[in-house]
């Protein structure tokens, strides 16, 4: 992945050669791919965001958790996507180019990760698309965090979204 920042446009090229173009007003970001408009987000992105174009910015959110928290962003990642394509993509040169999106995007911080926050943040990821680290997050790490209220809902949502996602998989073969 190569980002590039010029004022307000953020180029990104991913890993087999797609192109993403982000422009930021002020109040939202408008994204294409390939030169095809995608999404117009609002921003700047808060905790329990429904954004599924987001997914750097939830990333950059549970880097902070995990920072403020005393865990390790990166080993904590790289377990979560292990075996996937994902997994040896994540590097501290990674952890920094999410940052870079993040801080361009304008993610907002929480003023503490309590439970609301982090119940917040596991909408976010799953939103994004990252069931599979909501998850992990619950079997993993949720008990060096403080976990909300509805927390059990969202890792129940992952897990009925891992077992349908597996079961299209079984079928399609």
């Amino acid at each position: 992945m190569t980002i590039t920042i010029q004022n307000t446009v953020l180029r990104i090229v991913r890993d087999r050669g797609r192109v993403e173009t982000r422009r930021r007003t002020d109040d939202a970001v408008v994204i294409t791919v390939d030169g095809d408009a995608v999404a117009v987000q609002p921003r700047p992105f808060r905790l329990g965001d429904e954004d599924p174009v987001g997914g750097e910015c939830a990333l950059a959110l549970f880097i902070q958790c995990c920072l403020d928290s005393g865990l390790s962003p990166v080993r904590h990642l790289r377990r979560a996507f292990d075996g996937s394509v994902n997994g040896d993509r994540i590097t501290q040169a990674w952890k920094q180019a999410v940052g870079r999106v993040a801080g361009f995007e304008d993610v907002e911080l929480p003023d503490r990760w309590d439970g609301e926050a982090v119940d917040d943040l596991l909408y976010s990821l799953f939103e994004a698309g990252y069931a599979d680290l909501v998850i992990y997050i619950d079997r993993e790490i949720g008990r060096d965090l403080e976990i909300g209220d509805r927390t059990r809902l969202y890792v129940a949502r992952a897990r009925s979204y891992e077992r349908l996602l597996r079961g299209w998989t079984v079928n399609q073969s």
